[in-house]
């Protein structure tokens, strides 16, 4: 397929990415620059894009994040870089009905851990309601609430911006992918009672086919409507006896830590792709469309720099190696010291402790078998 060029990807040396702005205009606020969404529909997209032929590696230049960066599971994205590379596929693709065609290729596997643990739920009723408590951590661009009224129980969807070209997509990627993982579940073809939507009439007929209810458009809210009583459905896959023991790991498993700045999460994927090296600072720069500059500027502004980030990963990678019983040199060699007793000097820094007496802490005193192992020679050493 020959794709257009975009005229939003025609970047300049040290210019700034677009901000995301509200329909009349004003900046959108802060908080829609932090990174908190698992990008679960971007993959998606960008599936439909490569199968279309859209050079999808140009297409997320300059946004902060790259296409491999987008499949790895640990990822998060802000919703200003949602919004930017779904106009931007829009720009390419020209077609409205995009959004559609993304929802439909997600399934319940896709929502990862909340996916899980929405199998381990016994109904449909209580699997409906871990998904809305957990929509944080299923990759959700919008908000979702859910009502019964009698023998309907309904799903709505509210924009967190205003950004109505691309509230279709939003809403139609939502509908169509809650709508596969309720099949999924249930393993029967859920018929919803109809889909309100507010953005205005389009081809009908994909509509129909896939959601195979009544259609409203022009709606007052974006709305999908289903029988009361299919929430007494059970789930196929629910077992009485790890339920509890399945929900308790995931919660556990599911990220706590504070959301970080799309710019601070863009440049620790940068400099985590290249374990004990530190990639060049105007490289990276370039690579998020800004000067080196303008972006030593920025994490300033964010009270820290490209070489306290930098430190930072470091720090994390040796911890986490460190406790997995890797040795210090073996560590020293993976995270670029000159050897052992420089990583020995850098952890005394970071921590105050000796590895050994870190060691010993984690363990909360009792030596562990990385601690005895180590017995009759200088800290942890070789």
């Amino acid at each position: 397929m020959q794709v257009e060029p975009m005229d939003n990807l025609r970047m300049k040396s040290g210019s700034r990415p677009a901000k995301l702005l509200h329909s009349d205009g004003a900046e959108a606020p802060d908080w829609s620059q932090r990174a908190t969404i698992t990008p679960l529909a971007l993959r998606a997209l960008l599936a439909v894009l490569l199968e279309r032929g859209v050079d999808v590696e140009r297409l997320c230049l300059g946004s902060g994040v790259t296409p491999h960066q987008i499949s790895q599971p640990t990822t998060l994205v802000s919703l200003r870089q949602c919004c930017s590379l779904i106009r931007r596929s829009l720009a390419v693709t020209r077609d409205p009905q995009l959004g559609l065609e993304v929802g439909k290729r997600e399934s319940l596997t896709a929502w990862g851990l909340v996916g899980f643990g929405m199998m381990a739920c016994p109904t449909a009723e209580s699997a409906l309601h871990y998904a809305l408590a957990q929509q944080a951590n299923a990759g959700a661009m919008l908000d979702f609430e859910s009502a019964t009224s009698g023998r309907e129980t309904w799903v709505r969807a509210n924009m967190r911006l205003a950004a109505p070209d691309l509230e279709p997509f939003m809403v139609d990627e939502a509908f169509a992918s809650q709508l596969v993982v309720a099949r999924q579940l249930l393993q029967a073809r859920v018929r919803p009672v109809r889909v309100e939507l507010r953005h205005s009439r389009r081809q009908r007929g994909a509509y129909l086919e896939f959601f195979d209810c009544s259609m409203h458009f022009e709606a007052d809210f974006n709305r999908i409507v289903y029988p009361s009583q299919l929430l007494a459905q059970p789930i196929a896959e629910y077992h009485f006896d790890v339920a509890s023991h399945i929900h308790a790991q995931i919660e556990n498993a599911l990220p706590k830590a504070e959301p970080r700045d799309e710019l601070i999460e863009s440049v620790r994927r940068d400099l985590s792709a290249t374990p004990g090296e530190v990639p060049n600072m105007g490289e990276v720069a370039s690579g998020l469309n800004l000067s080196e500059r303008t972006l030593r500027r920025s994490l300033a502004a964010h009270g820290t720099s490209y070489s306290r980030l930098a430190d930072d990963l470091r720090r994390e990678a040796v911890l986490t190696a460190l406790y997995s019983g890797q040795s210090l040199s073996a560590i020293a060699t993976h995270q670029g010291f000159a050897d052992w007793r420089a990583l020995k000097r850098a952890f005394k820094r970071w921590t105050g402790q000796t590895p050994r007496r870190w060691l010993l802490t984690q363990a909360n005193g009792r030596e562990s078998d990385a601690v005895k192992a180590t017995e009759g020679r200088p800290a942890i050493e070789p």
